[in-house]
């Protein structure tokens, strides 16, 4: 990889893991923190490098220092704090979805905000296990419904459910039910 390629990408980790809205980093700070990784820069490099990732898309914020009058950045990622609350709670509360499942999908929402924002999100996470899934099959058989309503097709299945004695029994006394799902609820 190129010197720029590297650096580039050093300096979207760093402002994506360690800043978000209430938390920016300084000049310094990111020259500091690539002189560490061995990688050069000057400041007139790294505000064109700063203004290479604004044209690429990336919600990089600027901030004058109350304290200091000096420049810092941050990134705003594609979700606020909010959403991504919505989002792991939706998760966490997905019967569907197995403990563990559930756990990797949280832990892929985290890695679209930074360190700081994520722990957040972690500590008030609680997932009981007796109301999630036990089946981790599910994910394809969603995928494959899915699949039959955009191609709209039939689908064939028997259903089952549990009794008053706690069997696991076939509904409609056994006979497939057809279909033509429109949507997943």
């Amino acid at each position: 990889m190129s010197s720029y390629g590297r650096r580039l990408l050093f300096l979207l980790n760093l402002l994506e893991k360690e800043t978000d809205d209430e938390q920016h980093i300084s000049v310094k700070y990111i020259m500091d923190r690539m002189k560490e990784e061995e990688i050069k820069t000057t400041k007139s490099t790294l505000m064109s490098d700063i203004e290479v990732l604004r044209d690429a898309g990336y919600s990089i914020g600027e901030i004058l220092d109350s304290e200091d009058g000096k420049k810092g950045f941050y990134y705003s990622g594609p979700f606020d704090t909010n959403e991504l609350r919505i989002l792991v709670d939706a998760v966490s509360s997905a019967r569907f979805l197995t403990k563990k499942q559930t756990e990797s999908i949280i832990n892929k929402l985290k890695e679209l905000t930074s360190e700081s924002v994520a722990e957040k999100l972690t500590s008030q996470i609680y997932i009981d296990e007796r109301i999630k899934a036990q089946n981790s099959k599910i994910h394809y058989l969603i995928e494959t419904i899915n699949q039959a309503i955009t191609e709209s097709r039939i689908i064939t299945f028997k259903y089952k459910k549990y009794d008053l004695n706690k069997n696991f029994i076939y509904r409609n006394n056994g006979n497939h039910y057809t279909i033509i799902p429109y949507g997943l609820v």
